[in-house]
């Protein structure tokens, strides 16, 4: 289940709104003065999360056809995290 709560809520029912994400696997979209600015999600589907863009990235080097070096690879790598980012 996903659901949207204030800054204000989210600063008076901290406690409660990390259970249900430790307990129900909830999620919550943190909003302030109406816009989205951050989410909480279960800690193991921030893990996959991460763990499916490192794959990602590894496929992507990977089918590029020229032979990169580590650094470049890294610094190909953190390119692309920092545009995808932005």
């Amino acid at each position: 289940m996903k659901a949207t709560v204030s800054t204000i809520d989210l600063r008076h029912n901290l406690g409660e709104i990390l259970n249900r994400v430790d307990l129900r696997h909830e999620q919550f979209v943190i909003e302030r003065k109406g816009k989205k600015m951050a989410a909480i999600i279960p800690i193991g589907l921030f893990n996959e999360i991460q763990e499916a863009a490192r794959e990602h990235v590894v496929k992507f080097l990977d089918n590029l056809k020229s032979d990169l070096s580590d650094a470049d690879a890294m610094a190909l790598a953190n390119e692309i995290k920092h545009e995808v980012r932005s």
